[in-house]
């Protein structure tokens, strides 16, 4: 199962941390696929999708998946709103949906959340300490990549598309570049977005934004 790949990383990757930081307690919150029951989760949308973010609003630790799969997370509100409409949007569903738990639940079986920065954040992420954190970790992210690329994946970039394909460059994972778009691994796909709660932009113009580059990559791998 997934989870038993991502649980095995993130132990191995916060003993590294701890020695690292000398012993000093690391705040780590772990994320990956929601649900991975393959009929009604991650695997039960081909192709299958997963959001690259930039870190968590506050928190210590916790595991993202557990908190955000029953659709009632407090924190980010301007994130995970956001996600459920875009996930709604490629099921064809118009307009702006009701904002309930059981609502946002219902999206988020069947999507990966991975934030390229661990250690949880405030209100606005620090660029530099994000970069920093992917920079000394970037072969634990390109490993936990991995574990999605078995199968044809898109991964939507919110905000961090260049900063995920230069992990990918430091790590030596070759992809191609077209219209936008890179190619690697088994056919999988990403692609650069505006980050789901970029306020600047209308929340109609972010999801109409997705879901044009979401049936263009899933066009390209035969979804």
């Amino acid at each position: 199962m997934l989870h038993d790949a991502e649980n095995s990383l993130f132990d191995r990757w916060q003993k590294d941390l701890r020695q690292r930081h000398a012993g000093e307690a690391c705040h780590f919150v772990t994320d990956g696929v929601v649900n991975d029951d393959d009929s009604c989760g991650f695997d039960s949308i081909t192709p299958r999708l997963f959001f690259v973010l930039k870190d968590t609003n506050g928190g210590t630790c916790f595991d993202l998946r557990q908190t955000i799969a029953k659709g009632n997370y407090s924190g980010e509100r301007g994130t995970w709103w956001p996600i459920a409409n875009m996930m709604a949007a490629i099921d064809g569903v118009k307009g702006e949906l009701v904002n309930t738990p059981d609502c946002k639940a219902k999206y988020f079986q069947r999507i990966g959340i991975m934030n390229l920065k661990k250690e949880p954040g405030g209100g606005r992420t620090d660029p530099a300490l994000l970069r920093k954190f992917a920079s000394e970790n970037s072969r634990y992210l390109v490993e936990q990549i991995s574990i999605y690329t078995k199968k044809p994946t898109i991964f939507a970039c919110g905000g961090t598309f260049d900063l995920f394909k230069r992990i990918l460059r430091i790590n030596e994972v070759r992809f191609e570049e077209n219209s936008g778009m890179i190619c690697f691994c088994n056919g999988c796909i990403a692609f650069g977005m505006w980050h789901p709660a970029y306020y600047r932009v209308s929340l109609e113009r972010r999801i109409n934004v997705f879901e044009g580059k979401y049936r263009k990559a899933a066009a390209l791998v035969g979804g």
